[in-house]
C-alpha cells in the first residue's frame, strides 16, 4: 500500500476523550492488520485529550513539534521533540498542551 497527502482523512474532535478544546486528527493510513490507528494528532494551547484507558491494545505517541504534559497511569511529565511515549494494555493515559508552542504527535495504536 501506498498513501499519499489526498489519501489521509483529517477529522476535528471536540472534547476528545472529555479533554478540553479540540484536538484536529490526521489519519495517514487504513485496512493494515493490527494497526487501529496511524495519523497525526495536533493540539493548540489549552487543548487536551481526556484520560482514558487502552485494553487489548497499546498506543504510542512520538513528539513532532511542540512540548506537552503526558500523564500515564497517574504519573504526569513533560514530553517534547523527539520523545516516544508507550501506553500498554491495561495502561490509562491523556496529553495535554498548555504551552503557548501547537503540539503535534505521530500516534500508532497497534492492537493485540
Amino acid at each position: 500500500m501506498h498513501y499519499i497527502p489526498e489519501d489521509y482523512k483529517k477529522e476535528i474532535r471536540e472534547r476528545m476523550r472529555g479533554g478540553d478544546g479540540q484536538v484536529e486528527v490526521t489519519k495517514m493510513a487504513a485496512g493494515v492488520p493490527n494497526l487501529r490507528l496511524f495519523g497525526v494528532l495536533k493540539l493548540e494551547k489549552g487543548c487536551s485529550i481526556g484520560t482514558h484507558e487502552h485494553t487489548g491494545e497499546a498506543e504510542l505517541f512520538y513528539v513532532l513539534r511542540g512540548k506537552g504534559v503526558f500523564t500515564d497511569c497517574g504519573q504526569s511529565s513533560v514530553i517534547s521533540v523527539g520523545e516516544t511515549t508507550v501506553t500498554a494494555s491495561g495502561g490509562s493515559h491523556s496529553l495535554a498542551n498548555p504551552f503557548d508552542e501547537t503540539l503535534e504527535v505521530l500516534a500508532v495504536i497497534v492492537t493485540e
